[in-house]
């Protein structure tokens, strides 16, 4: 018998690369490779799903038709199975169930036995063993693709499966018992699972009803010849329940004609969908049923050698067969060795889990094929996944080709592709910027598209708009100033405030989309009423910002960090060694650390030990809205737009000029502003909002983050020529745990600062320098400041003690539960094995699935499977 893997194979020259094999594999077990789709065995469930759906024919089933010819023709004794689903399958016109007998007899079988024989056996089997309530969910195991499927995709299940013999394997079982351990055997049926089931016993061949309908006419020995009508009438006949077990819900409603207790939590689930969505809610806890009579096919009448038929006509013939069959028959089953009969299995995990990409192994891969953001994704399935992100995973996990996308491949068309893409991204910005106005202007300045909300803001139908330029409603006042001209001039983005004819006050950003050449193709504006804008929500940190920044200035200082630098540590000695070198050049510096570690202390520094720069502008990045962050950095001139300022408006990059120029929390940034301030660095010069001459400017550039930068650049966060430009001298600033020197001094510092503030002469027992050291400290110098402002204005008496300032270290998570507490010496390999241990346990009572707790232990999905499987198997 050849390998389960063989099981299903490819014909090279057929194999035209359509994909349909790919794009039905339920189990995702077909691999392209050369061009060529191959069933991988290893994950196939052996549906037969890629034979059903391949039009050229090119998916070859392991075929044991010669070997059982052979053997009839040599005169052997062969003992023949047939599945109950047999009257559905249409041999010719008025072909009866005794003409299937005689058929299998007349072809040379020396005995012909029913499966809904072996369907009787396990039902009795099943009843026994629901008579007792179980402590999980079962499964049965009559269907051999739903034990595929949960052996190789699901292993969590495995140990849910009944283990119970499927029908025909229970007749085989029968069948060496009675017949004796040397009777060859052919099962015959309408399901390619069961060659798999077969596979291993060396004496059993199985063989689909198309298979053994093509060996009629085969000339058998005239000393086996048999009287047919003799041998007929000696095929006793099974329950009708056991008859019925391939129509769906056949195998629960024999049980539960036997069972005495509610059927409520029994259920009965047929076809792949309800499979899959079944095991899921099994596994994420949703229900949890007594029994489940389960098949992958809407009954075995739906099997692959019965796919084509019509389903109501097949189940009809079975029920007939049923109805008609003669009941007074007397033949070859016996029930007096089945005490002897051993009908008990075991299922074994087969399964083998896949390497899973990082987010940038995925792009690299999309980019290959000319896909490099999210509007490039396709999503056309022609490739037979349904995503190109899908794809892209399955070609780094070595399933899938990065040629297999067709539109790619499709050179010729490539033009005409470019241009459906571009009409895709401008619909796509049509849509979703619907709950605003917009429209869409092209290079003339034409209005091409509009939605009702910019109609609405202007009081205007379509009609009185579509097609007009934008200079001519200037001219009339529907509105000005018009940003979409000033974009076509400017070739940039800008963000103005517009005014209407029927008095409304519109905050508008334009956006122009260029080509190649650096051309405007088109220019999209999107516009809010600005009267809204005032009514948002409070609670949003961008509505937030910009609520400051219509009531007044945002740009004044209220830090209220004393800008006192303590540096007991070595490491923080040499950070302001390096600063104080550094401090009059005109390099740019870039600074990175955690949270309140004390940034902008150090850029202070820098800039006050500097001999040429009298000025620090400090720029909140995070604080200023994107939508008006250009006019904040760049300024604007007389005239920009409606409401500003007579005079126009110095930008802060402006007022940097001869001083030093602080950009905190550079990472918030947005892309298209941190391709204007690379401009500025690099010419030295910028051009207000609404102004034609460049203006000049000498600035020392200083950022700081507390995100990492590297990491944004390889996500397409942040631009990489930016990075490189502000990361001429970097420095990191260590957190507070990482300097313990520091901590007591800063104690002492914040201690005797808040003291004068407060009029107040607060000290600390000597005893709490360990309690104070022993903390994390997670909000850096930040959180020493708080804290020692919390104990000053709460204390009552002179001097706090351990308990009183315990109340606000555990307010402060010191020593949480997760911290590992050391007992003794033990192996490392042990140690680390223990803390894994308790980590996945931790994470598993908190998180409902395994990528919940890759999340939460940040580790990829398919770590947490592997040592789930090390520690908990």
């Amino acid at each position: 018998m050849a390998d389960p893997v063989n099981l299903i194979r490819t014909i090279e020259d057929r194999c035209h690369e359509c994909y349909a094999c790919v794009r039905n594999c339920p189990a995702k077990a077909v691999r392209v490779k050369d061009g060529q789709a191959e069933v991988l065995g290893d994950r196939c469930i052996h549906c037969g799903n890629c034979v059903r759906v391949c039009s050229q024919g090119a998916k070859k089933v392991r075929d044991e038709t010669a070997e059982v010819r052979k053997l009839l023709a040599a005169g052997e004794r062969v003992i023949a199975g047939i599945a109950p689903s047999f009257p559905s399958y249409e041999v010719e016109d008025d072909f009866t169930a005794d003409d299937w007998i005689a058929m299998l007899y007349s072809i040379g079988f020396a005995e012909v036995y029913e499966v809904a024989w072996g369907a009787q056996l396990i039902i009795g089997e099943y009843s026994k063993l629901l008579k007792t309530k179980a402590d999980k969910p079962l499964i049965s195991s009559a269907c051999p693709v739903i034990v595929n499927l949960i052996q190789k995709h699901y292993p969590q299940l495995v140990e849910n499966l009944v283990p119970i013999v499927s029908p025909m394997m229970a007749l085989y079982r029968y069948i060496k018992l009675i017949e004796g351990p040397d009777s060859k055997v052919v099962m015959i049926g309408p399901c390619l699972a069961k060659k798999g089931e077969f596979n291993d016993l060396k004496d059993c061949f199985v063989l689909t009803f198309s298979e053994i309908n093509s060996l009629k006419g085969i000339k058998v020995p005239e000393s086996k010849e048999k009287d047919l009508d003799s041998a007929v009438s000696r095929v006793i006949q099974p329950t009708d329940e056991a008859r019925a077990l391939p129509l769906a819900g056949g195998l629960l409603t024999a049980v539960s004609s036997n069972y005495d207790r509610s059927i409520n939590s029994f259920l009965k689930v047929e076809g792949s969908q309800k499979v899959f969505e079944l095991f899921n809610s099994l596994l994420d806890k949703e229900i949890s049923p007594e029994f489940v009579d389960i098949l992958f096919c809407d009954g075995c009448i739906n099997g692959v050698d019965l796919a084509q038929g019509n389903y109501f006509k097949k189940e009809r013939a079975v029920d007939d067969y049923i109805n008609n069959q003669a009941l007074d028959r007397t033949g070859v089953y016996s029930w007096d060795k089945i005490g002897l009969l051993d009908l008990s299995t075991s299922f074994q995990i087969d399964y083998k889990e896949l390497d899973q990409p990082l987010e940038k192994e995925i792009w690299h891969i999309l980019a290959q094929t000319g896909k490099y953001d999210e509007s490039d994704l396709l999503d056309c399935g022609a490739c037979g996944y349904s995503s190109c992100r899908e794809k892209a995973v399955a070609v780094y996990q070595g399933l899938a080709e990065v040629e297999m996308c067709l539109p790619y491949l499709l050179s010729e068309k490539r033009t005409e592709i470019k241009r459906v893409q571009e009409l895709n991204r401008e619909l796509d910005t049509l849509i979703n910027t619907s709950y605003d106005g917009m429209i869409m202007v092209n290079k003339k300045g034409e209005i091409e598209r509009v939605n009702e909300a910019y109609l609405s803001l202007l009081g205007l139908s379509k009609e009185e708009i579509l097609h007009k330029n934008v200079l001519q409603l200037e001219e009339e006042r529907y509105i000005y100033p018009s940003v979409s001209r000033l974009c076509l001039r400017e070739k940039r983005e800008i963000t103005l405030i517009q005014n209407t004819k029927n008095g409304q006050r519109l905050l508008t950003t334009g956006s122009p989309l260029l080509d190649n050449a650096g051309d405007v193709l088109h220019v999209v504006a999107n516009t809010r009423n600005l009267s809204e804008l005032n009514k948002l929500n409070e609670s949003s940190n961008e509505k937030e910002k910009l609520r400051e920044y219509l009531q007044g200035d945002i740009n004044h200082d209220n830090d209220d960090n004393p800008g006192h630098i303590i540096a007991n540590s070595v490491i923080m000695e040499n950070i302001l060694n390096l600063s104080r070198k550094i401090s009059n050049t005109d390099s740019s510096v870039l600074l990175m650390g955690e949270s309140g570690v004390g940034k902008e202390v150090i850029a202070r520094y820098i800039h006050e030990q500097s001999q040429a720069r009298d000025v620090l502008v400090k720029i909140n990045c995070a604080a200023i809205p994107e939508s008006l962050l250009e006019s904040e950095l760049f300024g604007y001139e007389t005239g920009a737009f409606s409401g500003a300022k007579r005079e126009g408006k110095q930008g802060l990059i402006e007022k940097a000029d001869g001083g030093t120029l602080f950009l905190d929390e550079i990472g918030e940034m947005p892309l298209n502003m941190q391709a204007k301030l690379l401009q500025v660095l690099q010419e030295h010069s910028l051009t207000r909002i609404g102004g034609i001459e460049a203006i000049k400017v000498d600035f020392r550039l200083i950022t700081a983050t507390n995100k990492n930068l590297k990491e944004m650049v390889e996500k397409n966060c942040f631009r990489e020529d930016l990075y490189y430009r502000l990361n001429v001298v970097p420095i990191t600033i260590p957190p507070l745990r990482k300097r313990p020197e520091d901590i007591l001094a800063l104690v002492r510092y914040f201690l005797n600062l808040f003291n004068n503030k407060y009029g107040k002469d607060i000290k600390l027992n000597d005893d709490l320098s360990e309690l104070l050291l022993d903390y994390d400290w997670p909000g850096n110098v930040r959180e020493v400041a708080n804290l020692l402002e919390r104990v000053v204005v709460t204390a009552d008496g002179g001097l706090i003690d351990k308990d009183f300032l315990e109340r606000f270290i555990e307010f402060e998570r010191i020593n949480s539960d997760t911290e590992v507490e050391i007992k003794g010496i033990i192996p490392l390999q042990d140690a680390v094995s223990q803390l894994e241990k308790k980590l996945l346990i931790l994470a598993r009572e908190k998180g409902k699935t395994t990528y919940d707790m890759a999340e939460m232990l940040g580790v990829n999905q398919s770590t947490i499977v592997r040592k789930l499987k090390k520690y908990f198997s």
